[in-house]
């Protein structure tokens, strides 16, 4: 199980012949086997580590999951352009209505999944909280929102991600709506504490700079999955840091042509586990690779 396992790249000391010389060393450790990979840095640490660790964890993720990641898109390919037209819009129907009732669930909706899809595709409103029902169908207008900007080619951008959320919580919560919040906050059952108010604006910029850097040169699953944990860690917004993170993974799948991917509610322990995972050990490839084993497993 994927969830056994434990991934860490550190640098290490290594005397060799009375002299001292650094390197990467990239650990997986399942269960009570260990196995390693090096790569030597000299006898200085370079002053562009950050881009070298950054490289060495894209080679390794390339060399285990490039050949199983290119079978998935290649099969979804193939699904998409061998189904009538009304059939793909039913996938992508089927799609949303998981989509939207996980990702709302994981945040705390009472809605059913049976309740979600008489709502998204019957627009029969059950008998629960109004906000639960407003947002579960902004998160269906989002997604749809989502996929025609695809259409059009567009990439992310500051605006944007503002737009985005003012489309999910609008109805629910106006006051919050597309407005960066003001105040720390805690995240209730987590040691992560997200960053002050005063950094957001720079801090999203940044993600949005090394996005379009990115995109250059990561494996799009690599990068949705990246986009994922960057985004819900600078936690910009009062409250949907979750669902735009989760949003914005998909964007990136959705655009590069891979399918797209639901965390499930009934998983969301070991989701949040491997976010608390890589935030505490300040290395985003356990999350990278927690997400990309499942996705693999599951598309």
């Amino acid at each position: 199980m994927w969830g056994n396992k434990l991934l860490m790249v550190r640098i290490k000391t290594i005397k060799q012949n009375g002299r001292k010389y650094y390197a990467l060393v990239h650990t997986v450790r399942n269960g009570h086997r260990t196995s390693s990979r090096t790569k030597y840095l000299g006898q200085e640490i370079p002053d562009n580590i950050d881009i070298i660790i950054e490289d060495f964890h894209h080679d390794l993720f390339m060399e285990e999951f490039k050949s199983q990641l290119s079978t998935v898109k290649q099969k979804h390919q193939q699904m998409l352009k061998k189904t009538p037209k009304t059939a793909v819009e039913k996938y992508y129907e089927d799609f949303i209505v998981r989509f939207t009732y996980d990702s709302n669930r994981i945040e705390g909706s009472t809605l059913t999944h049976r309740e979600t899809a008489q709502l998204l595709l019957e627009n029969q409103a059950p008998n629960r909280p109004l906000n639960d029902i407003l947002e579960a169908k902004s998160h269906q207008t989002l997604f749809e929102e989502m996929r025609r900007y695809v259409v059009t080619s567009g990439d992310l951008h500051f605006n944007l991600i503002f737009e985005w959320h003012h489309i999910l919580f609008k109805n629910s919560r106006p006051d919050i709506a597309g407005e960066l919040r003001t105040e720390q906050v805690r995240i209730t059952g987590s040691d992560f504490i997200p960053p002050l108010p005063v950094e957001l604006i720079p801090l999203l910029k940044e993600f949005l700079q090394w996005y379009h850097e990115a995109k250059e040169t990561l494996h799009p699953v690599e990068l949705a999955a990246l986009v994922h944990y960057k985004f819900v860690c600078i936690h910009p917004y009062w409250d949907g840091n979750g669902r735009m993170s989760r949003m914005l993974m998909n964007f990136v799948l959705y655009k590069h042509k891979f399918p797209m991917y639901n965390f499930r509610n009934k998983e969301r322990t070991k989701y949040y586990n491997a976010l608390a995972r890589a935030d505490k050990n300040e290395d985003p490839y356990l999350f990278v690779k927690y997400l990309t084993h499942r996705y693999v497993k599951e598309a």
